[in-house]
């Protein structure tokens, strides 16, 4: 359709661009033809008149072919310029549609499998939820045992700790005794 278009514009420039070389040679033709009447008598002063329209006419005439000429290749500009965009256009349509054939349907086993998996997984959470909540509340009772158990055993190591040297003491007695034989007065 551009094509044609194109076609068109550029037959008609050339049927502008041979009308304004006729103009220009016919005008020349005029002119010589008037030079000569001119010379043969002033008795024509019309001929002046007509002469200056005619230049007027032809200068309209050639006013009007370049301005058409330059429409023509404005629109040729145009054309290029939406060729080159349906070009660009048609360029990324195919790219799309060999990526979109590119990208590959999802494997529903491998779905099924992971929606399991997940389901599973959700399962053993709720199970491990459960335990943990159990074990905090079980954790008060148990820290509470430990703090008895750890009094207990503290005061077993300060009676132990008293027994010790209690019985270094005598062992210190003891020891003495057999060295000097006997026990000096307190």
């Amino acid at each position: 359709m551009d094509i044609l278009l194109i076609a068109v514009l550029i037959i008609l420039n050339g049927v502008f661009a041979m009308s304004e070389m006729a103009l220009t040679a016919s005008r020349k033709a005029r002119l010589g033809a008037l030079a000569e009447a001119e010379d043969h008598g002033a008795q024509l002063p019309s001929f002046e008149d007509a002469l200056r329209a005619a230049q007027a006419k032809s200068n309209e005439q050639r006013a009007k072919v370049a301005e058409v000429q330059q429409q023509i290749q404005v629109l040729a500009a145009d054309s290029r310029n939406l060729d080159e965009q349906t070009r660009t256009l048609k360029t990324r349509r195919d790219k799309l549609a060999a990526e979109r054939q590119g990208l590959s349907a999802p494997d529903a086993a491998r779905l099924d499998e992971l929606t399991n998996k997940r389901e599973a997984s959700a399962l053993a959470l709720s199970q491990v939820e459960t335990r943990m909540a159990a074990l905090t509340d079980e954790v008060p009772a148990l820290d509470a045992q430990r703090r008895g158990l750890q009094e207990g055993a503290n005061a077993q190591a300060g009676k132990l700790a008293e027994l010790s040297a209690k019985l270094e003491a005598l062992r210190a007695m003891q020891a003495k005794v057999q060295t000097e034989g006997k026990l000096k007065p307190w």
